[in-house]
């Protein structure tokens, strides 16, 4: 069972760094994203989201 969890922890981590690194990417690419609203609440909740995931994906192999 603890395998089960560790397996669906890195899924996860795996996922919210791809998706939160797409949404990163998009905000900075496109112009039309690039709003006040945008670069306050959408693209520091995706750094933050990212790097929470980076922080989980070294708690899994230490």
């Amino acid at each position: 069972m603890e395998t089960v969890f560790w397996v669906l922890g890195c899924l996860f981590c795996i996922i919210t760094m791809i998706v939160n690194g797409f949404v990163i990417f998009l905000v900075c690419s496109q112009r039309e994203l690039r709003t006040k609203t945008n670069t306050f609440v959408v693209l520091k909740r995706s750094h933050v989201d990212y790097f929470e995931a980076i922080l989980y994906w070294r708690k899994c192999f230490s």
